[in-house]
């Protein structure tokens, strides 16, 4: 087993019952790979740019409740089975019942370079990062503040489960984040549920999604 491996493992935990990762092999990673400060190997993170990452739950069975950021973890995409694998080992995992995978679209995997993200990040690394703490969702009232669903090409039907907010300044900074440059997106008018807005938390002064009834 690789050094790479038997640290990653050594780090990580199971989030339903806080047992510890056995050393198992994991299918994917490098002989001899260098580990990156999260513990992953570095041939897991690695990017030159957009639509290469994916978000996944740190752990097996993912979290009870609304997940945060410190509940998620960024891997290449062609790394995300073996990570999965790594989390949840060879055995069955008898997860609970409130764990979810569902995740709130604001929650994203990008590819940072030096500075690029908040509290900045290693070039070209796969990072998880919260759309509403990003300089892409700044306000400074609601009028700065719009809807957008977080793909690269909008939907044309109404959807309420992959909703961001942004600033209506920065939405070509967040294609730049999230588009790779040679999609076809169709040329529809994106529409948005009647009840959801998008509103500038005046507390921490970024736009965020709300629903008309839970306001």
């Amino acid at each position: 087993m690789s050094r790479s491996t038997v640290l990653f493992l050594s780090v990580m935990f199971l989030g339903c019952g806080g047992k510890t990762l056995q050393e198992e092999p994991v299918d994917g990673g490098t002989s001899d790979a260098p580990v990156s400060d999260s513990g992953l190997p570095v041939d897991w993170t690695s990017c030159t740019g957009p639509g290469q990452c994916v978000i996944t739950a740190r752990t097996c069975c993912g979290t009870c409740g609304e997940p945060t950021l410190a509940d998620m973890a960024a891997v290449r995409a062609d790394r995300e089975s073996a990570y999965r694998s790594a989390a949840c080992g060879t055995e069955p995992v008898a997860c609970p019942g409130c764990a979810s995978m569902k995740l709130d679209d604001s929650l994203q995997a990008w590819c940072l370079f030096g500075g690029g993200g908040t509290g900045g990040a290693p070039a070209g690394k796969c990072t998880a990062i919260d759309v509403r703490t990003e300089p892409v969702s700044a306000c400074a009232t609601d009028a700065d503040c719009m809807l957008r669903h977080s793909s690269c090409c909008e939907p044309c039907d109404e959807r309420r489960d992959d909703l961001v907010a942004l600033d209506r300044g920065s939405i070509e900074a967040y294609r730049s984040k999230v588009c790779v440059g040679d999609e076809a997106c169709s040329r529809c008018m994106s529409r948005y549920p009647a009840d959801a807005i998008a509103r500038c938390d005046t507390v921490k002064k970024h736009c965020v999604v709300s629903w008309v009834d839970r306001l």
